[in-house]
């Protein structure tokens, strides 16, 4: 409050639109630093003083019994026009117990990253905590309802299974313009979770909820449970999906290409859903979405292909134009794959010279093994390329140089995809019909005298 003191003494005398702007940036500033009580007292004399500016309506904002604090970056990857920005939200925390939401946002990143396959990936993710302030810490029920920032219910009240209102949490992420939908509610107050849509819900600090919540939320994962444990939150998936399906038939369940392919742990085994029977899954026990520790192969599959849903193996390319190249000419190209954490991307480059009286169509998929994916060929022989040196180390860098090429047309093509890690013998992504591991650029190249 000292220090508060000190800001509103400095700025006396100065006009009142920059008085009050500086009063909002302060209690912002506060509010970013974890000193709540502080901003608090700034933004409430803010919105006492100047009432009717934008300032003031913005002070009362952040003053409501259910407001929001602030963003606060836990993990940052790289930039989110080519990242999967995931916020940890807080649900019941008073304004004076934000610190025990820290503790559990840490924890929620901590859980995930445990799982092999974001283990893996954790470079492909920028995380954030949204500490937000809630009038009250309890959990409604269908009899009695209580004031909270995500409107957090119970859906069942035996297990305390929670979820929240969908709606309360895109309106909050709103606030943050990395914000792309997906997002854990942390329910202070609740034991398991639910979850869809690209929102989990976990209550408390259950090991098994963080992950089992986001398989539903972020990959469309369904249960695998063969029993009703509970209710169904918002989007929470109870029939078919990526593991599982309402038919036996090894032709038409959605992870054949694995039948078919002979791994070894996937079949087609009775209940699922919640249901002991009418419902198939993919194996027979071990998965996170039933009662295991981590993903099985087949939902760890649909995870990664997620995540190329939502960023491209090629982070930047350059030069964005065609390029003449004279004959006295040299002129480099060059892309940065994304990193994995657990492995490189498959960079491999390729030159091919149009002749003009040929008219070139495209190119079609090589045959494969049932199921197994291909990259798509290029046109064109493979050249060799580096990696750059220095603050250049992460891009992949070919060189062309006029007087070693005949005049003429060119199309140079880089590719990129993912090879994904191996397990006993298998990719972790066998089939991949959308083709989202793999990114290629070209350049037309005109050689010239």
């Amino acid at each position: 409050m000292w220090r508060s003191l000190i800001v509103l003494l400095a700025l006396a005398g100065a006009p009142p639109d920059e008085e009050a702007k500086a009063l909002l940036e302060k209690g912002r500033d506060l509010n970013a630093r974890g000193q709540y009580a502080e901003a608090q007292h700034v933004l409430r004399d803010l919105a006492r003083r100047f009432p009717d500016g934008p300032e003031g309506a913005a002070a009362r904002d952040l003053t409501t019994p259910n407001r929001f604090l602030r963003v606060k970056t836990l993990q940052r990857s790289g930039p989110s026009a080519n990242r999967v920005d995931v916020f940890i939200l807080a649900e019941g925390f008073r304004h004076d117990r934000q610190g025990v939401f820290d503790d559990s946002a840490r924890f929620v990143l901590r859980r995930l990253l445990q799982s092999d396959v974001f283990e893996a990936y954790k470079t492909y993710l920028n995380v954030h905590q949204m500490n937000i302030a809630s009038a009250e810490d309890q959990v409604s029920t269908p009899k009695e309802r209580h004031d909270t920032a995500l409107e957090a219910y119970l859906v069942n009240t035996i297990h305390r299974q929670v979820a929240v209102n969908r709606q309360r949490v895109l309106e909050f992420l709103g606030r943050a313009p990395e914000a792309e939908g997906l997002a854990f509610a942390v329910v202070k107050n609740g034991q398991l979770g639910t979850g869809g849509g690209g929102i989990a819900t976990v209550g408390g600090k259950s090991e098994s909820t963080v992950l089992h919540e986001w398989g539903h939320a972020f990959a469309g994962l369904a249960d695998e449970y063969n029993s009703d444990l509970g209710e169904s939150g918002p989007g929470e998936s109870s029939g078919p999906g990526p593991n599982v399906a309402f038919t036996r038939d090894p032709k038409l369940v959605p992870w054949r290409h694995w039948l078919e392919a002979g791994a070894g742990s996937v079949g087609v085994f009775v209940g699922a859903a919640g249901r002991a029977t009418g419902a198939w899954k993919a194996v027979g026990g071990g998965c996170i979405m039933d009662n295991g520790a981590d993903f099985c192969l087949v939902c760890r599959e649909a995870v990664v292909l997620a995540l190329y849903r939502r960023v491209r193996p090629i982070d930047e390319s350059a030069p964005v134009e065609p390029v003449t190249l004279r004959r006295d000419g040299v002129r480099s190209f060059w892309v940065t794959p994304l990193r994995p954490a657990s492995h490189a991307l498959k960079v491999e480059w390729f030159l091919h010279r149009r002749d003009p009286k040929v008219q070139e169509g495209g190119l079609s998929a090589p045959r494969a093994a049932p199921g197994r994916r291909r990259p798509l060929p290029v046109r064109g022989d493979p050249i060799f390329w580096d990696w750059g040196a220095g603050e250049e180390s992460k891009r992949a860098i070919v060189t062309l140089r006029g007087r070693e090429l005949p005049v003429g047309s060119y199309v140079l093509t880089v590719r990129v995809f993912d090879p994904t890690p191996t397990d006993n013998g298998f990719p972790w992504v066998l089939s991949d019909p959308e083709r989202l591991l793999e990114a290629r650029v070209e350049w037309p190249v005109e050689v010239t005298r």
